[in-house]
């Protein structure tokens, strides 16, 4: 199932579907939201963090979303 969520992540990349990759490939993804829209500049916006895994009390991986204002290079990491 994880392989069919992360090509709905790829191709529709909302937060539900992200959410739902998440919870489906780590028993410790836990949802939250963050604005962080303090970090916005001219290219990025809106962006928003909806959850994390800690691995340890030093190490943890965030979900942030973004809009973009144009097209992505093909090199970097959509």
């Amino acid at each position: 199932m994880s392989r069919e969520l992360l090509q709905k992540v790829i191709n529709k990349g909302t937060e539900d579907n992200l959410n739902v990759f998440f919870q489906d490939v780590s028993n410790y993804y836990a949802e939250f939201e963050d604005d962080l829209s303090n970090c916005d500049d001219d290219q990025f916006t809106n962006f928003q963090a909806t959850g994390e895994i800690v691995f340890n009390p030093n190490e943890k991986l965030v979900v942030v979303t973004a809009d973009i204002a144009g097209d992505l290079p093909e090199r970097s990491g959509k």
